[in-house]
């Protein structure tokens, strides 16, 4: 995670694919939860907590199944 966050702390961008939470929201400024290939919700890191990411993974789940 050091490593992680001592490049983005130069400005490099990093894309980081997760399914810790705990590690999404510490190493996060943007959160892309994804459901089958699609975008279904951005979260800013700042706003987030786990409660916001299950609500998020939750409603595109719903909508996949749809």
């Amino acid at each position: 995670h050091r490593q992680i966050q001592a490049l983005a702390a130069e400005g490099t961008a990093i894309l980081l694919i997760s399914d810790d939470l705990d590690e999404m929201l510490a190493l996060s400024d943007r959160i892309l939860v994804m459901t089958q290939g699609a975008v279904t919700d951005a979260i800013p890191a700042q706003t987030a907590d786990r409660a916001a990411l299950l609500a998020a993974i939750s409603r595109g789940a719903e909508r996949a199944v749809a």
